[in-house]
């Protein structure tokens, strides 16, 4: 008997201020500012000891999530 397919579905929320924010809600700019911010993060815990990496130069957090 064929296994049946099982769709799995994720979702990705980030804590701005008080409130819990669906990533799929973010403007374009809120979402490249939370991209580079992880991938920075990501990379430096990754190559701990290894390599330095430059933080992003990025606008202040409450200018790009003032909405919240």
């Amino acid at each position: 008997m064929a296994r049946q397919e099982q769709k799995i579905r994720t979702k990705a929320y980030i804590h701005v201020g008080d409130h819990l924010v669906d990533v799929d809600t973010l403007n374009p700019v809120q979402r490249d500012y939370v991209a580079q911010r992880l991938n920075y993060i990501l990379y430096s815990e990754i190559f701990r000891g290894k390599a330095t990496f430059e933080e992003p130069e990025l606008p202040p957090r409450d200018e790009v999530f003032a909405d919240f």
